[in-house]
């Protein structure tokens, strides 16, 4: 599990790095996934250290949510100001999502099939 960790913040790292060298507004969080969800790809597979460690981060995921729903608050008059924009955005967001889901599933559910 502590290479499993060990790994998630060398991604980071790698993600700090590169937001740092490119000046890119992304948080550094973000671009590190991103380049694990790339070395994953390729690589088509996790490690069981890596499974494992995430395993046992899954259930605080919803504690990463609370700093940013808390910090809505500060914004209570631009929310009452803009509340129809925002709940139509929300809506047709994420009814598009719930479209679009299942056809990228079965995408690459045929891609990575045929390929294995």
């Amino acid at each position: 599990m502590l290479a499993g960790l060990l790994q998630l913040l060398l991604f980071y790292l790698l993600g700090f790095i590169v937001t740092t060298a490119l000046h890119l507004p992304i948080p550094a969080a973000v671009v590190g996934l991103i380049l694990l969800l790339l070395f994953l790809m390729v690589r088509r597979s996790a490690s069981e250290s890596l499974l494992d460690a995430t395993g046992k981060l899954l259930p605080f995921l919803p504690l990463c949510l609370i700093p940013a729903s808390a910090g809505v608050i500060r914004y209570g008059a631009l929310l009452q100001k803009e509340w129809l924009a925002l709940s139509a955005a929300i809506v047709i967001s994420t009814l598009a999502s719930f479209i679009i889901t299942p056809y990228l599933f079965r995408f690459y559910r045929r891609v990575l099939g045929a390929s294995r």
